[in-house]
């Protein structure tokens, strides 16, 4: 069980980074394409996502961070190979002159009729074995959270936030600075609670 939650956290930090196609060359010395479907072999959930670009709006982020909805931008992250498997947006704000930041991203059951109870799998393994930070290459074990969602976690040092509404899909946040890492549970409740609302 161990090797299954060890899995679905590598997939998990695998689609949190953009991963660009690989370019080479070919015989014509015109650049080919890598194609690969980094998803093949995978029983996606059929579930469908949400667009988190959407789903909450900047009159939301207006009121529950006292902010100009006018200074907020939202970006669909066009991440090549999760496909089918998690939707991701990044907004930023301004607030008092510095530029805020919250990462946004739904990720559904990737072994869907192998692992039935996925989502509260991926976050009981953040809180028991924690995620490797970086550039220290050490676990950061998250921290249970009550009041959002059926379960729920955080890591202060991670910036990230984790919820669930179900077992199929999960909902992860991560923010942008420092300011915003030390109030990542009350972050969590208030947009996590906000977005769970509307799934």
């Amino acid at each position: 069980m161990k090797n299954i939650f060890f899995l679905l956290l590598l997939l998990a930090a695998f689609v949190s980074c953009k991963n660009e196609p690989k370019n080479e060359e070919n015989a014509e010395g015109t650049e080919k394409v890598d194609t690969t479907d980094v998803n093949a072999g995978l029983n996606i959930s059929p579930v469908e996502l949400p667009d988190p670009c959407t789903i909450i709006s900047p009159e939301d982020l207006g009121k529950l961070f006292g902010i100009d909805p006018k200074s907020v931008n939202s970006n669909k992250s066009d991440m090549k190979g999760s496909q089918g498997f998690a939707e991701s947006c990044f907004i930023t704000w301004d607030q008092k002159g510095e530029e805020m930041g919250l990462f946004i991203q739904f990720q559904k059951n990737p072994l869907h009729g192998e692992l039935e109870n996925y989502a509260s799998s991926f976050i009981n393994a953040l809180v028991e074995n924690g995620e490797m930070g970086y550039p220290d290459n050490k676990p950061n074990k998250y921290t249970r959270l009550s009041g959002v969602g059926l379960d729920a976690a955080y890591s202060v040092n991670m910036g990230k936030f984790v919820t669930r509404k179900d077992d199929e899909v999960v909902v992860v946040m991560f923010v942008r600075n420092d300011a915003q890492k030390k109030n990542i549970a009350n972050i969590g409740k208030s947009v996590g609670g906000l977005i769970l609302s509307r799934m």
